[in-house]
C-alpha cells in the first residue's frame, strides 16, 4: 500500500486530490508543504501529492524549488481539481462587518479582486491551509470569515456568506504526485517536464534550446522562469513538453539541449491529463 503525504488536515483540496488519485492509500496529513515534501525526501512516505500551479494565481514556487533541489524526486502523475472558493463565517453577517479574513495564501491570491472590492477594510491573515483557517478564526475571537471550500461549511457548521468568489473565472489547480520510484514508461499520451539553467546570460541562448523542439515539431505546453537564488539575473527555466522521455526524437532534442545549458534535470515523464474540464 502506498503511503502518501499531503497538506492537511483532512478536508483540504490536497486531501480531495489524494482521494481522487488513490482512495486506498495510507494518508499522511501535514501542516505545511515543506513537511509533506520532507517526508518524501527522507523516505518516510512513498509518494507526496502537492499543488504545483493554479490557473488564477500561478505556480507554487516552494514546489518548484523542491524539484530543483531534490534530484532523487520526480513527477510520476498529475491531476486537475476544480476550485470553488466560498466566503464562510461562524454566524451570519454583512460583509462590512468582517474585521479579519483567514485563508491559505493561495485562495487569498485567487480571490484578490473580490477581496479588494468587498472586503477592503478586513485584515488578511495567512493560515497553513483553508481548513486550518477555520481554527485560526475560532481562536482569534474576532468578527471574521474564512475563504474555503463549500464542504468545509457543511463539516464545520459554518454559514456560507457567498459562493464562487473567484471572479467568475475558471479556477483549476494542477496537482502532481511526486515519488522517488518512477518508471517513466510511455503511455502514448505523456508529458515530460524539465528544468535547466545557463552559466551566462547571452543573446540567443534560450532560442538555441527551444529551436530543436520546433524543428522536430515537438509541442511545448508551458515555459516559466524562476530565479536561481544564487545571483540576481540568473534563472531556471521550467518547460513542459508533449511526449515521453524515452521517445527517440525526445532524446535527440534533449541531447542537443545539453550543449547549450549548464544544468538540466528531467523532472519526470508521466501521463498527461485532459485539460478541458
Amino acid at each position: 500500500m502506498r503511503k502518501i503525504s499531503f497538506l492537511g488536515p483532512e478536508g483540504t483540496y490536497s486531501g480531495l486530490a489524494l482521494s481522487e488519485y488513490d482512495s486506498k492509500a495510507s494518508r499522511v496529513p501535514c501542516r505545511t508543504f515543506s513537511e509533506a515534501l520532507g517526508l518524501l525526501e527522507s523516505d518516510q512516505v512513498t509518494d507526496c501529492i502537492v499543488p504545483i500551479e493554479n490557473s488564477l494565481h500561478g505556480s507554487i514556487v516552494e514546489v518548484l524549488d523542491f524539484l530543483i533541489e531534490t534530484p532523487s524526486v520526480k513527477i510520476k502523475n498529475e491531476l486537475l481539481i476544480k476550485i470553488d472558493n466560498c466566503l464562510l463565517s461562524k454566524s451570519k453577517m454583512r460583509l462590512s462587518e468582517i474585521e479579519v479574513l483567514f485563508s491559505h495564501p493561495q485562495p487569498l491570491g485567487q480571490c484578490k479582486d473580490y477581496i479588494n472590492k468587498n472586503l477592503s477594510n478586513a485584515k488578511l491573515i495567512a493560515s497553513l491551509s483553508t481548513i486550518s483557517a477555520i481554527e485560526d478564526l475560532e481562536n482569534s475571537g474576532l468578527k471574521g470569515a474564512v475563504i474555503g471550500p463549500k464542504w468545509a461549511a457543511e463539516q464545520n457548521n459554518l454559514n456560507i456568506l457567498e459562493e464562487k468568489i473567484d471572479g467568475g473565472l475558471m479556477n483549476i489547480t494542477r496537482f502532481v504526485i511526486l515519488s522517488k520510484n518512477t518508471s517513466m514508461e510511455s503511455t502514448r499520451k505523456d508529458k515530460t517536464s524539465i528544468v535547466f539553467s545557463f552559466d551566462e546570460d547571452s543573446p540567443g541562448s534560450l532560442f538555441e534550446v527551444l529551436r530543436p523542439f520546433a524543428i522536430r515539431k515537438i509541442n511545448l505546453t508551458k515555459i516559466e522562469s524562476r530565479p536561481t537564488r544564487k545571483q540576481l539575473g540568473r534563472y531556471y527555466f521550467f518547460i513542459d513538453i508533449e511526449g515521453n522521455f524515452n521517445n527517440p526524437e525526445m532524446k535527440i532534442v534533449l541531447d542537443e539541449t545539453l550543449k547549450y545549458t549548464s544544468e538540466l534535470k528531467i523532472l519526470g515523464s508521466y501521463p498527461k491529463v485532459n485539460y478541458n474540464l
